[in-house]
């Protein structure tokens, strides 16, 4: 009976010595995670604010419909909005770059896809005048696509941010 209690008392401090061991890999995987999500989640939400940016002023720059004061030239208008979008633009394209390492594969490709159509508006303000054919629908087909875009980064970073939760 000794020797059965010695035993029965060295199984339980191993078995005491391994749960201790293994709540220590569990707390310190948690906390990992748990840094990885505040990282990202930080990256994903100041990203998400310039892409939400970008969206609200690429579509003033040409509008199709539009409420004007009628003492504004119409030149300085649209200066006034390119100037914003391209501000918006700017910050989206620094923010991206600031924070790559620290999102997936799939929301950089988006990103950079809508980058690309943001580009192409500022571009085309730069060179085009609104005289010229195709102006306003060429500024339409922009803004249409950098929204379709925002949507998808959107459902991108909905997903990640799901996929990050501790169950």
């Amino acid at each position: 009976k000794v020797w059965a209690n010695r035993i029965l008392e060295s199984d339980r401090r191993r078995y005491s010595e391994e749960l201790e061991r293994l709540r220590g890999q569990l707390e310190a995987a948690v906390h990992a995670h748990r840094m990885q999500f505040d990282i990202e989640f930080k990256a994903l939400s100041e990203i998400w604010a310039k892409v939400a940016a970008v969206r609200a002023t690429i579509g003033q720059v040409r509008p199709t419909g539009d409420v004007v004061d009628p003492a504004e030239d119409p030149a300085v208008r649209i200066e006034r909005r390119f100037r914003a979008f391209s501000q918006a633009f700017g910050e989206l394209v620094q923010a991206v770059d600031d924070q790559t390492p620290f999102y997936t594969e799939a929301i950089y490709q988006e990103l950079s896809q809508a980058i690309q159509v943001a580009r192409r508006e500022e571009i085309g303000m730069r060179v085009h005048r609104p005289e010229e054919p195709d102006w306003g629908e060429n500024g339409r087909r922009n803004s249409a696509e950098f929204v379709e875009r925002a949507e998808t980064i959107s459902r991108l970073i909905r997903e990640r941010l799901a996929s990050l939760r501790v169950a």
